[in-house]
């Protein structure tokens, strides 16, 4: 089964790539602003690049190996904000929010395969599969595209109608307090969302595993959120 998600991942995301390589130089047009098309080829080339590494937190994900799974989300968060001030120290300008997409990518392909080894997921990649994992998957599909045009489209809405200075102190504030976000939530789906699948059998048990852990994330988000709120000023100065 990983085979055919690999490929049909593969294939699916080349096509996307391409819709936004080939979107690249019309969203420099767009915007009057010829350093926007590198970026985007280069953030193209990230996604499609970190289809390996979804494959290999599935995998992780599958024999509930959630301490690693941890691990390797947060390692990847942590070197795709650390750089992005590395790459901006030395002077690569606005493709500094460029670069670490790929090379994260690529870090994550390598911490999968040192923690679960060569997955040999091209020998049989089941195309009869496919039109089945379309079905099932088709609301995760619309939901992911949903969730990117709330998180992605107020940078691009207000981009057109403010200075690039202002656009760059937004973009900086809204990605400090995602990383909340971004660290519980993502490593709650890694881990709840396979947890949560093995108790399909007990929907009472189910539910209320859900109820507790939703108030744990609340809780445990209120309290990264002051923190945040704590440190802004110094992060002003």
């Amino acid at each position: 089964l990983l085979a055919g998600l690999l490929l049909l991942g593969n294939v699916v995301g080349t096509f996307r790539i391409s819709e936004m390589i080939a979107a690249a130089p019309l969203a420099a047009m767009f915007y009057d602003e010829p350093g926007l098309a590198p970026m985007l080829i280069v953030i193209s080339l990230g996604i499609m690049a970190s289809t390996h590494g979804t494959i290999y937190r599935t995998k992780l994900a599958s024999q509930h190996r959630f301490r690693e799974l941890a691990k390797m989300r947060s390692s990847v968060v942590f070197l795709r904000n650390a750089s992005m001030v590395i790459f901006a120290l030395l002077d690569f300008g606005a493709m500094s929010f460029a670069w670490p997409f790929l090379v994260t990518s690529l870090v994550e392909w390598s911490i999968g395969l040192w923690m679960c080894g060569r997955l040999h997921l091209l020998r049989s990649p089941r195309f009869r599969l496919w039109p089945k994992l379309f079905g099932v998957s088709s609301w995760m599909l619309v939901s992911t595209l949903a969730l990117a045009i709330i998180n992605q489209s107020p940078y691009a809405i207000v981009g057109y109608f403010v200075p690039k200075i202002i656009l760059g102190v937004y973009f900086f504030g809204s990605q400090l307090v995602l990383q909340i976000n971004i660290i519980f939530a993502g490593n709650l789906q890694d881990v709840l969302l396979p947890a949560l699948s093995s108790m399909n059998h007990d929907r009472e048990r189910q539910n209320a595993a859900v109820v507790r852990t939703v108030r744990a994330l609340v809780f445990a988000s209120s309290c990264a959120a002051f923190g945040v709120a704590v440190v802004i000023p110094e992060l002003e100065r």
